[in-house]
């Protein structure tokens, strides 16, 4: 245990108490605190807390700096810079190269945070921290925001991506729900025309189809965009390891060096380095011929890359079971060369044997495209995330009592040993425990990669103003993903994936500028979405989510006091927070930037609004009941649970059907979080069901370790918090932290009981 003072001997009574605690709590299991987790006591002002956290974990500090950003973060955001720099050129200018890319782009975002939304309490903290410790405050401040800019920068690429990858176009079954005699797609309607259909598709949290005969075949439509503009040499003709080599009569020859241009072939090196802007190993279109190029993303599904997943069966293109044939391309001629794969791929699924009667089908799609990239290497196809959909076959409703309707029938699929599950929360109270007395679960899992467990921190404020709060983290960190205060008030939070997030909103904003946005709209491509953002660089505005955290514990002591002070600050992410208080009271904040809605003005009061979404476990507001009139997150009147994904945020995303092909889309039609995150979310509901009204410590322990709820290689800590008795027990120090045992912390007997 590190101490900021020498101990006292109230410290040491307190000490012992504590011990003697621990053991009577923990008789059954042992309560040994891991070597590699620390319990730190930072006392009086912000920099004095912050200097005396730098001084006593400086090695540690280092040592995740250096193993979490410098030796993982920030190379993994330079792979990514090939990736960005097509739709946003800035980052291709000569400051960005030769690996500084992701530490620039971070510190400019920390700096900008710093200067217009970080309270000055924890630049002081930062500065205590670097002072103490001896780093560069730059290095500090990229630590402690790193993590809003990275999930936001991610959300960027990955919708980059997303729009270059296949998707479903269209989902049907054939043979049967026109003419079956059921209302499968639950509109109250039997054997309707288009019934079975699905034209767009659209990703759905629960069943599309119900009762439908078990001898239907599946029928899908995956398309691939033809998105031109940034037209480079066709990397069909590019083998991996070696250099591009083109006809010099294909290239501008403004664009060559002059050392280059009395040479037949010329490659890469050739090439100046302000026309180096497309994906490497490409060039840009403008120094090229038209004759001599090949559309970036020509719009071609790869049939050999199908796979289809029935349950758990795999089927490919060359099983008997699968047919596939080209469709006609709907509305331009094919482009170049590609002429003979271009347009929608039809998949028709013929089960041998018909699908099992009475049963839920889980069915899980995954396509790549024929146009492979080389950024990371090696080559490889564009791959659309694995899309789940699931509908239920003729007479499980009977069987089952349940799933005559659609949204009965939870889209949870099968266990997939290739992901994880993510973070998940829950809170129990009343009813649903042993004592009635509340309870408050977390398990937080995204990039331990098996180092930042060694650097596990549970820290104990007790600030000059303000409440005393504990917040389990890690070292050089002034923030947690949970956390209680010494009035019981308790909080945790989740990423959950939105594009409608501050990097993104300083990206439509300058779209949205008239004269960006008529660049877009005269070329409806990747290279008018380049021209538009020809000088847009990213920073995340906001609150940082963990300082938000802080701010609730040193300022609220109750939900309703909470709720009110973060709808008064900006949000950099998509989040979900639970919250909870010692009285009971509980309640999740689905969370977005908000970036298309109104400012509520200053000292407004809470609204259930675009970006801020809040429900509690009452069954009697109808503002916590869904449109079927059933609870967003509760499976009884004193239970709430979050994971992390939206229950009640779903459409995260208002429609900007201006920006056609680029407007952004909802959490659920491109997060690879989603469909994982909804099995853990059912799986989570079942386990506090089937022990509601017996939760205690221990069960509540059992649920996290729940082996279907447990990331068994990026977890980071996992933590129960009994808010009434002010005691956190913590797991931490090792992967998965669950198989840790759970330390008890009596915040209560430390801080004098919040008196």
């Amino acid at each position: 245990m590190i101490w900021r003072h020498k101990p006292s001997l109230t410290a040491l009574t307190r000490l012992a108490a504590l011990v003697i605690s621990l053991q009577l709590a923990w008789a059954c299991e042992p309560a040994e605190k891991p070597t590699n987790v620390h319990i730190v006591y930072l006392r009086g002002d912000p920099y004095q807390r912050g200097f005396e956290h730098g001084k006593q974990l400086s090695a540690h500090i280092r040592s995740l700096y250096t193993k979490l950003l410098a030796s993982s973060i920030l190379p993994f955001l330079n792979r990514e810079q090939l990736n960005i720099t097509p739709v946003l050129p800035v980052y291709a200018q000569p400051e960005y190269t030769d690996g500084r890319f992701s530490f620039k782009m971070l510190l400019e975002s920390g700096e900008h945070l710093l200067e217009h939304y970080l309270p000055e309490d924890y630049r002081r903290e930062m500065e205590g921290i670097a002072d103490g410790s001896g780093m560069d405050f730059d290095q500090v401040l990229v630590l402690n925001t790193f993590f809003d800019t990275m999930l936001g920068f991610r959300s960027i690429v990955a919708f980059i991506q997303l729009i270059q990858q296949p998707y479903i176009d269209s989902f049907s079954l054939l043979d049967g729900p026109a003419a079956d005699g059921r209302d499968n797609d639950g509109d109250s309607e039997t054997d309707e025309e288009g019934e079975g259909q699905f034209e767009p598709y659209r990703s759905l949290p629960h069943g599309i189809l119900v009762e439908v005969p078990a001898d239907v075949r599946i029928r899908l439509v995956i398309k691939d965009l033809n998105l031109s503009g940034l037209a480079c040499v066709d990397p069909r003709n590019i083998e991996p390891l070696t250099e591009i080599q083109f006809s010099k009569s294909c290239v501008n020859p403004s664009c060559l060096r002059p050392a280059c241009r009395d040479q037949a072939l010329v490659g890469r090196d050739c090439i100046r380095e302000s026309a180096l802007t497309c994906i490497d190993p490409r060039v840009d279109a403008e120094c090229l011929d038209h004759g001599c190029v090949e559309p970036t993303d020509p719009g071609c599904v790869d049939p050999d890359s199908i796979r289809i997943t029935l349950n758990d069966q795999l089927y490919v293109v060359a099983d008997d079971a699968v047919q596939t044939r080209l469709l006609p391309p709907e509305d331009e001629e094919p482009p170049g060369s590609f002429a003979d794969c271009y347009g929608p791929l039809e998949v028709v699924i013929t089960p041998p044997g018909g699908l099992e009667p009475a049963s839920i089908v889980s069915l899980v799609v995954q396509a790549g495209d024929q146009s492979p990239v080389y950024s990371p290497p090696p080559f490889h196809s564009k791959v659309m995330r694995d899309e789940r959909i699931v509908f239920t076959t003729e007479g499980f409703a009977a069987q089952a009592g349940y799933g005559a309707r659609p949204h009965e029938v939870e889209n949870r699929g099968e266990w997939d040993p290739r992901s994880q599950p993510p973070s998940i929360a829950f809170g129990v109270r009343g009813s649903a425990t042993e004592d009635g007395n509340p309870l408050f679960a977390h398990h937080y899992t995204l990039l331990d990669s098996d180092m930042v467990h060694e650097h596990s921190v549970v820290f104990v404020y007790i600030p000059d103003e303000g409440h005393p709060h504990v917040v389990p983290s890690w070292a050089g960190l002034i923030w947690g993903f949970s956390g209680m205060n010494d009035q019981g008030l308790t909080y945790a939070f989740n990423n959950s994936d939105s594009l409608d997030n501050s990097l993104v909103g300083g990206v439509l904003k300058t779209i949205f500028e008239p004269e960006n946005l008529a660049k877009l709209v005269q070329n409806p491509d990747l290279k008018g979405l380049s021209a538009a953002l020809s000088g847009t660089s990213l920073f995340t505005t906001g609150l940082l989510a963990g300082i938000t955290g802080r701010e609730v514990l040193t300022r609220t002591a109750t939900v309703e006091e909470g709720i009110g002070y973060m709808y008064s600050v900006g949000r950099t992410y998509g989040w979900n927070y639970m919250l909870a208080d010692a009285e009971g009271e509980m309640a999740v904040l689905e969370l977005d930037s908000g970036t298309q809605a109104l400012d509520p003005g200053q000292g407004a009061a809470p609204m259930d609004e675009d970006g801020f979404r809040f429900y509690s476990p009452d069954p009697s507001d109808p503002a916590n009941l869904d449109q079927y009139g059933r609870p967003f997150a509760s499976t009884g009147p004193d239970d709430l649970r979050m994971a992390s994904h939206f229950q009640k945020n779903q459409d995260d995303m208002v429609d900007l059907p201006i920006l056609s092909t680029f407007a952004p889309r909802p959490q659920r039609f491109w997060s690879g979080f989603y469909f994982r995150s909804l099995r853990a979310f059912y799986i989570l509901g079942e386990q506090i069901s089937s022990r509601y009204g017996t939760i205690d410590l221990n069960q509540a322990i059992e649920i996290l370790r729940t082996p279907d709820l447990v990331d068994t290689r990026d977890s980071m800590n996992a933590c129960v918090y009994e808010p009434a008795t002010r005691k956190l027990h913590w797991a931490m120090g090792g992967v998965p932290a669950t198989d840790q045992p759970f330390v008890e912390f009596d915040l209560g007997l430390e801080t004098g009981g919040g008196q």
